[in-house]
């Protein structure tokens, strides 16, 4: 072997050797729901918190009027409400404009 090549070896086996796994502890911390919604529709009460029976917020992007819409809607399989944020205003028609094409 060479000089240059028993060097890199040495250096190598130091790097390997050298290197250790540090464990960190697996610390869950308990957390309150993020998403809930809590209500009343007529006399009927409306409590859906995501994570309690089953309950899931499920997300999504959509576009109306030419305007995207992000939205959400917090369910539990039985009763659901969705929200939506807007980035525009809907109120607008759609710019684009129709051109007649005749033959």
């Amino acid at each position: 072997l060479t000089y240059i090549s028993s060097c890199a070896l040495v250096l190598s086996i130091l790097a390997l050797v050298g290197c250790q796994k540090e464990e960190f502890p697996n610390e869950q911390q308990p957390s309150t729901p993020i998403f809930e919604v809590h209500g009343t529709i007529g006399n009927d009460a409306l409590d859906i918190v995501a994570g309690d029976n089953n309950a899931f917020m499920y997300t999504s992007t959509k576009i109306k009027n030419g305007v995207r819409v992000f939205t959400g809607e917090l369910s539990d399989g039985e009763t659901s409400v969705e929200f939506g944020l807007f980035d525009g205003n809907i109120d607008i028609p759609n710019s684009t404009p129709e051109i007649a094409i005749q033959n």
